[in-house]
């Protein structure tokens, strides 16, 4: 919960991983993003179950509250990146 808050304060202008910076909410930080969030699904089954079962389906992402402009990924490139990997793993299984 601390860490939480302090992260509320935090400067959003750079993310650093590993030796790599680039700007927050640019689309190199989507993309890193991105490969965080396939990984995800690489590394766990149930997961990635979960999301081939919306074959055929519009993603969404709606919290109730509308988005901070300040969010770091938008919520509809989320659900862009979410229906890349399933849409890559469909493929592979046909």
């Amino acid at each position: 919960m601390k860490a939480k808050k302090l992260g509320e304060t935090a400067e959003r202008k750079s993310i650093w991983w590993k030796s790599y910076t680039c700007a927050y909410g640019s689309p190199e930080h989507h993309r890193l993003l991105a490969v965080a969030i396939r990984a995800k699904f690489v590394q766990n089954h149930d997961a990635m179950e979960a999301l081939l079962a919306t074959e055929g389906l519009a993603l969404t992402h709606d919290t109730g509250e509308p988005e901070p402009s300040n969010t770091s990924l938008p919520a509809q490139i989320f659900c862009d990146i979410l229906t890349n990997i399933r849409e890559e793993y469909l493929k592979t299984r046909k």
